[in-house]
């Protein structure tokens, strides 16, 4: 499901468009856990997969460039999300 989005990503990498600002939405995770629930290996494959594709975009970052990631709520043990539980208010941030 992300494959096309990562796709996309590098190839605009890959031939240096010029961006001041891009915006990309990994769904694969979310489709995971609604899925197979938030312990599942499927999660793991998609964490994995999702880590691949960070590293291959800082091997196109330079010095100038800030990289941020985020995600837009939690999961509970189900894999689902939507109410106030903490495990679905918690969402972690990364900034490179």
């Amino acid at each position: 499901m992300d494959k096309n989005v990562s796709k996309g990503v590098l190839k605009e990498l890959r031939d240096g468009s010029n961006f001041d600002f891009m915006i990309a939405h990994m769904i694969g995770l979310d489709c995971a856990g609604h899925t197979f629930g938030s312990r599942h290996s499927e999660i793991q494959r998609k964490l994995k997969e999702t880590e691949a594709f960070v590293a291959k975009i800082i091997e196109f970052m330079d010095d100038e460039t800030t990289l941020v990631i985020f995600g837009d709520h939690g999961m509970t043990e189900d894999g689902n999300h939507g109410g106030d539980t903490l495990l679905e208010m918690r969402t972690g941030v990364f900034a490179y």
